[in-house]
């Protein structure tokens, strides 16, 4: 009942009822026997508790309900250029259950009315999976390609749960000998604090934010003795929890011309995807996609270590008779005083997706490397630069530079700014600054 582990011992039987030897619990376990007052004192190392598991997971608030009362809904924009040109969009939606039937409709510049994604959503949240009947976009990501198509499609999300982590959070084990009082620390920042009996105990899933971090957790005991355990760790959200999978399978008619056209549709194709939790630093993965004359297939490697986090992929193409390659390689580093990056990836000249046909130019090959970096608590930058060698225009080169200044608690300005250039040609220079207010 005290929650003592007592696996060893010699064990005589009563009835139904085991009784347990005390002296043969020796010596981890001791014994006083008080005749007077008919008691016994029983003292024992404190690694015999049962081990307590706390999970420091944000959980939904107490009384939180999900809706799923029928409603409906009508949204729609407008938009002008120089009060001679003005285009409208509206959707509108029907939820019964939980599920929603929708569809959206714009008139374009030119005066066309054009309908726009219609489709059911059938949502299941507690299999945290969403099926799509109708139009819907679909991507493959990495090298894979992206299209509009009308079908069915079913695909892991876990957006349906806010509360629910797929990738790996860090958590810490340790022994209170006295009750005591944890505290977790976080570069830092305190994110928790519990009570706890004697004991072994389990914090999992600590609450911190995205790359490397130094989590402290400070055991603070009743007599105000303190210990500390100090251990390092990388968080990526690319990595899925060991033995946890997320996917998409989506099939139906290729839409063509969604701005220009209600009901273009075509050849049909299939697009699927596929990635599992092998370990807690390592996912694999894999992405298929067929059309009338094209199939394509890649391998996904995606892994993270106190250094960052890597995602590796190849894939291979046919299509029309010909046969493509590509592959690409992206590391990433975030910590909270900088963040760094690089990317590479270069195809081939047939490499074909869904989405990026044979006639389609395409970068043959592609670097990438950026940098961002904390100016004090309020200014941040982040500079960019790209060289690409593409197989028809040739060299493009571009530069990015952003930044965000916070004024206020509610004014921000934030700035986008690049210069790029083809062939060694003139550059071209864009320029973009907003600023914002939040109201409360």
């Amino acid at each position: 009942t005290a929650g003592v582990r007592t696996a060893g011992g010699t064990r005589e039987f009563v009835g139904k009822e085991a009784y347990i030897s005390l002296s043969s619990l020796g010596p981890a376990t001791t014994y006083v026997f008080d005749e007077k007052n008919l008691t016994i004192r029983l003292q024992g190392e404190a690694g015999l508790q049962e081990l307590k598991k706390l999970d420091l997971s944000p959980t939904a608030p107490s009384g939180t309900i999900y809706s799923e009362d029928t409603s409906l809904f009508l949204n729609y924009a407008a938009e002008t250029k120089g009060f001679s040109q003005y285009n409208v969009f509206g959707e509108a939606g029907l939820s019964i259950a939980g599920h929603l039937l929708s569809s959206t409709i714009s008139r374009t510049e030119d005066g066309h009315v054009v309908r726009g994604l219609s489709n059911l959503t059938l949502n299941d949240r507690e299999r945290l999976t969403r099926w799509v009947i109708g139009d819907n976009f679909v991507s493959n990501g990495g090298l894979g390609g992206n299209t509009f198509l009308a079908g069915i499609g079913v695909a892991k999300n876990f957006t349906l749960n806010p509360y629910y982590y797929f990738f790996p959070r860090p958590g810490v084990t340790g022994t209170a000998l006295v009750p005591s009082t944890v505290s977790v620390y976080s570069d830092g920042g305190l994110l928790r604090q519990e009570r706890l009996a004697p004991g072994q105990f389990e914090l999992n899933n600590l609450p911190v934010s995205n790359g490397y971090r130094t989590n402290r957790v400070v055991i603070r005991d009743i007599f105000g003795r303190e210990t500390e355990i100090v251990s390092p760790f990388y968080l990526s959200t690319k990595v899925l929890q060991a033995g946890l999978s997320e996917y998409s399978f989506n099939a139906g008619l290729r839409r063509n011309n969604l701005t220009e056209s209600s009901w273009d549709y075509d050849s049909p194709v299939m697009l699927g995807r596929y990635r599992m939790g092998l370990s807690e630093d390592i996912t694999p993965g894999a992405s298929v996609e067929l059309g009338s004359r094209l199939a394509n297939g890649s391998l996904r490697f995606t892994a993270k270590s106190l250094l960052g986090e890597v995602d590796l992929s190849v894939a291979g193409s046919h299509d029309s008779g010909t046969t493509g390659t590509a592959a690409s390689f992206t590391y990433v580093y975030l910590q909270r005083w900088f963040s760094i990056g690089a990317s590479a990836r270069t195809m081939s000249d047939r490499y074909a997706t869904v989405s990026m046909p044979l006639s389609v130019d395409r970068p043959k090959r592609e670097v990438t490397g950026f940098i961002g970096v904390p100016i004090g608590t309020r200014v941040n930058v982040n500079l960019q630069a790209t060289h690409s060698t593409f197989r028809d225009i040739g060299v493009v080169e571009r530069i990015g530079v952003s930044g965000s200044f916070r004024l206020s608690d509610s004014w921000s300005l934030f700035s986008s700014n690049s210069w790029s250039q083809q062939n060694g040609e003139r550059a071209t220079y864009d320029f973009f600054v907003g600023l914002s207010y939040f109201f409360g």
